[in-house]
């Protein structure tokens, strides 16, 4: 399935929350790359869970710089609900243009 525009993967149906894509449109390898969401299938439950008790206003904050031309570096960050900050890479960045293989 062709990613159809920039996107962060957020969770996996995989219990460990990965993914596998294909970039040969991007940078001509053919190999497939792991990707990592940013939060596990149990982990985005908890996430769901707090929202519905806390209310409206009490969602998860998502921070991500501005477009760049640089496909290997890329930095973002999710603010969970519980107040926890993750840092977000690469690895969680899906390009427009790849193709995912393996959910």
């Amino acid at each position: 399935e062709r990613i159809p525009a920039d996107c962060l993967l957020l969770t996996s149906s995989h219990a460990d929350g990965h993914c596998c894509v294909e970039t040969a449109n991007l940078d001509g390898e053919t190999n497939l790359k792991k990707k990592t969401a940013a939060l596990t299938p149990a982990e985005l439950e908890s996430a769901a869970q707090n929202v519905r008790f806390v209310g409206v206003g009490a969602a998860p904050c998502l921070r991500c710089e501005p477009p760049s031309g640089d496909l290997y570096a890329f930095r973002s960050s999710l603010e969970l609900t519980n107040g926890e900050v993750r840092g977000l890479g690469v690895s969680t960045l899906l390009l427009r243009g790849t193709s995912l293989q393996q959910t």
